[in-house]
């Protein structure tokens, strides 16, 4: 069953509706008898399904296509159809062809509009298919011999041309397209909270179409002879951009065909008075050019925020203009995310965006806009904060420590003091765990620090002084409150007081040598004790645990040398003199030097053709040469059996030639004459 309600829903006509009902719809609407709902027998069909019954199941789908039929219900006739030829071909080789293949013989015999919405459905079902098999399908070249009845042999072009054509197709004619209501096919629409946006049919369809011309991946295959979209009136408010002629050498490129459908779209929904939908037709266009024209970044911005800001005032009175304040807003946060030190010329872009984002919630707070602006401004009002220190530093000495905030005006800060018997991980497996343990931790000091916040709503990094401490090992634990509950935001990060400092570097023999220095004067430390500690991945804790290894003294010189042992591994150190510790938080990867392996003798063979392309019944004259390679060695094989075997496209055996064995000829020569059904190799 799976099967088939995974291509079910690659047919499924999906679209945006709703309950709400257009105050003004035009009079001469078609109409269309309201057909019997079938919820018994659709529940049947569904339990069926589901108790893995197709057979039955497809005898009540008959039933309801038959009685669909008699009373030109069209929208359970369409959906009957997909079912019927779902369940027919589910369990079947290459099922998605055939389905598609069957859905394509109903068309011609289907009444309008069920037709237009069915050449919509195979429309989506071959560019699913396409996207399924692209890693086959982009292999495949137009030289290669294609049978324009089967879409196995296709390449990516012929898929996007039939896409396209089926697209085109179902928005004809588009007169009676706009004058049918789409609840005509509520059976076959997934429901939404926006019927006012897709009033009509034509509705429908023509913004599946467009989708798929703005996808640029259908667009890939297409002439070298682009479109360019380079003229500012495409940038333009409606009254422009729909008296804009739009031309080009290919009438067949498909941004142009997109924009097209969208300045029909326009007028449509301009001749219809229907706000909603106009506003949104002009939003989508608006972001689709932005994102296509060639003009320049700023000239683009600039006539993509003018061309919002005039919409914004001419529909303020309209819920609609909440969807127009968002897509500003996000205009403004993405302007605003790019400021950089170089370049501060949208540095107070997001407080714009903020203010643009409350001002529709506060207008219109039950709209689709409010909703997706409530969401920008969690985003740019959301505090951040990070930390982080320098590893180890000197005993008693002030140091420095750099904190990157946004929205955030103080913080409460602690050093707190880690037990020496804790020597590497925190204990707790994830962050909560291991801020719970910090907290437990006895407090070195407490302090508050200023955050200078400038309002721009954007990260920022200062620095901040911090007192000396005695030798150990600390962290710094810093939180947007002074009670540093749940409700903080906490950061932390390790600190580590010493006078000890160590060099490590590979050893030739894959060992390790390690050298133990004075952090202050640079000079050796003879005597130091350095224990190695393993780290080694936990399947019962699913974490990395530490295993105590040997411990070392660091000689006159200062320095050790860590053996590799019986495996590759990956440790840690602890340095330890006269009561100071080092921990070395650095993974050290231990392995034996890198020796290649001897030289083999690999078998290759080189084939010498004829011609670079073969026709179907032609032959092919070819050549095998087998050689042996190992180092900068070659030879001939000669006493070998050969067998050459011919695949096509999909890999099946088509063909064999056999060559028996001989001391003399170092090289195989044959004819093959290839098949007359062949279509491509």
């Amino acid at each position: 069953m799976r099967k088939l309600l995974t291509i079910l829903a690659i047919i499924s006509i999906t679209g945006l509706t709703a309950a709400i009902v257009l105050d003004k719809l035009p009079t001469d609407m078609l109409h269309f008898p309201k057909g019997k709902e079938y919820k018994a027998e659709w529940a049947a069909v569904d339990s069926l399904m589901n108790l893995g019954q197709p057979k039955t199941t497809l005898k009540v789908v008959e039933q309801i296509y038959t009685d669909a039929t008699k009373t030109n219900d069209y929208a359970q006739m369409v959906k009957a159809v997909f079912y019927r030829n779902g369940l027919t071909y589910q369990n079947t080789e290459d099922a998605q062809l055939k389905f598609i293949k069957a859905i394509e013989a109903e068309v011609p015999k289907a009444p309008f509009p069920a037709k237009q919405v069915m050449l919509s459905g195979l429309a989506d079902a071959y560019w699913s298919y396409y996207q399924n098999n692209r890693w086959k399908i982009q292999q495949r070249t137009e030289t290669m011999d294609v049978d324009a009845t089967d879409p196995a042999t296709w390449d990516a072009a012929k898929f996007s041309e039939k896409v396209s054509a089926l697209y085109l197709q179902s928005l004809q004619p588009a007169d009676s397209l706009k004058r049918t209501p789409v609840e005509v096919f509520d059976a076959v629409i997934l429901q939404g909270r926006r019927r006012d946006l897709r009033p009509t049919l034509y509705d429908l369809l023509a913004h599946r179409a467009a989708d798929f011309f703005k996808n640029s991946e259908a667009g890939l295959t297409q002439s070298a002879d682009k479109f360019y979209m380079d003229n500012p009136r495409l940038l333009g408010l409606s009254e422009k951009f729909v008296t804009t002629q739009l031309q080009h050498t290919d009438s067949s490129n498909f941004k142009l065909i997109a924009l097209q459908i969208l300045q029909d779209l326009t007028t449509h929904n301009t001749d219809s008075r229907n706000l909603a939908g106009l506003v949104y037709v002009e939003l989508e266009r608006l972001a689709y050019v932005k994102e296509q024209s060639i003009l320049p970044q700023t000239e683009k911005d600039s006539l993509y925020i003018d061309a919002l800001a005039t919409l914004l005032k001419r529909y303020t009175s309209d819920t609609s203009s909440a969807m127009v304040s968002y897509t500003l807003a996000q205009h403004y946060m993405e302007l605003g995310n790019s400021y950089s030190k170089t370049d501060s010329t949208h540095r107070w872009k997001l407080k714009e965006a903020l203010a643009i984002s409350k001002a529709a919630i506060a207008k219109y707070p039950e709209s689709e806009g409010a909703l997706l602006c409530g969401n920008l401004v969690q985003i740019i009002e959301r505090p951040a904060l990070s930390i982080q220190t320098e590893q180890v530093f000197a005993p008693n000495k002030p140091t420095l420590a750099m904190v990157n905030a946004k929205n955030i005006n103080k913080l409460y800060l602690r050093l707190v003091k880690i037990p020496a018997e804790i020597t590497y991980s925190l204990p707790g497996e994830d962050n909560d765990n291991r801020v719970y343990f910090l907290m437990q931790r006895d407090i070195y000091r407490s302090w508050q620090q200023t955050v200078p916040n400038p309002g721009d709503y954007l990260d920022h990094s200062y620095e901040i002084a911090m007192d000396g401490a005695p030798m150990g090992r600390y962290y710094l634990i810093a939180s947007t409150t002074e009670t540093f509950d749940s409700t903080s935001i906490i950061n932390y990060g390790e600190v580590q007081v010493s006078e000890l400092s160590y060099v490590a570097r590979k050893s030739e023999n894959g060992g390790m040598d390690v050298l133990v220095l004075d952090r202050n004067n640079g000079n050796t430390i003879k005597g130091a004790t350095v224990t190695s500690f393993e780290r080694e991945y936990d399947y019962t804790l699913r974490e990395y645990v530490y295993q105590k290894g040997k411990t070392y003294k660091t000689d006159k010189a200062g320095s050790i040398h860590i053996e590799l042992g019986s495996k590759y591994k990956t440790i840690e150190l602890v340095i330890s003199h006269k009561g100071d510790t080092l921990l070395s938080n650095s993974n050290h990867y231990i392995s034996k030097k890198y020796k290649a392996n001897d030289p083999k003798w690999n078998t290759q063979t080189k084939f010498f053709l004829d011609r670079a392309i073969y026709r179907p019944g032609q032959t092919v004259h070819f050549k095998a040469l087998v050689f042996e390679n190992k180092g900068t060695e070659s030879r001939i094989l000669k006493g070998e059996k050969l067998e050459v075997i011919m695949r096509d496209y999909n890999y099946q055996e088509i063909g064999k030639v056999e060559f028996e064995p001989t001391t003399s000829a170092p090289s195989a020569v044959a004819l093959y004459y290839l098949p007359a059904t062949l279509r491509a190799m």
